[in-house]
């Protein structure tokens, strides 16, 4: 705080209220005052998450959030229960989540891709304070989809103990996570 000038007590706890110590809000802090400019504490943390993206990108990337990694399939499963749809080339080639890869919060380690735990936590959280609703649909799309892809890789009549024999039913079960958005 004091290589960015905020010394003031009052101040501190002012940016630790707006920001809950988010790293994303206090590197754009850090780089406000490198620049020279005026800290701004009012800026909404939207801005960090969502800068230059149209409506069809920020729902994506609040879907994605939802999930451990970039699965089109499990997204479009998810953006068609909620009514959306996203575009691709004519061709159908185009990388659907190209413009994910650029953003600055992607964990580089994880393959397939996905987000870094502190973003995804923080857009869940702002999803589900956007719209709870729409917040525990997405979840309860995301335990249906494992479920039907648990049960796409074992006999509907197999009993239940027998289930957890099987390696790719069991990852199905595992990869459904609570509807938290602390998680």
């Amino acid at each position: 705080m004091q290589r960015v000038g905020l010394v003031e007590p009052s101040q501190i706890e002012a940016l630790y209220q707006k920001t809950r110590g988010l790293p994303y809000y206090l590197n754009r802090i850090r780089e406000t005052h490198l620049k020279g400019q005026t800290i701004d504490l009012t800026q909404d943390i939207r801005q960090l998450f969502f800068p230059n993206l149209n409506v069809s990108q920020t729902q994506m990337l609040k879907l994605v959030a939802c999930c451990r990694w970039f699965d089109q399939p499990l997204v479009r499963h998810l953006a068609g229960e909620q009514g959306l749809s996203f575009q691709s080339d004519a061709n159908g080639d185009a990388d659907w989540f190209e413009w994910l890869k650029q953003l600055d919060f992607l964990d580089p380690t994880l393959k397939p891709y996905g987000l870094d735990d502190v973003a995804r936590s923080t857009l869940r959280e702002l999803m589900c304070n956007d719209d709870r609703e729409a917040f525990y649909q997405t979840h309860e799309g995301l335990a249906a989809y494992f479920e039907g892809r648990a049960n796409q890789v074992v006999a509907a009549d197999q009993p239940e103990p027998e289930k957890y024999n099987d390696a790719d039913w069991c990852n199905y079960c595992l990869l459904y996570t609570s509807p938290s958005p602390r998680d």
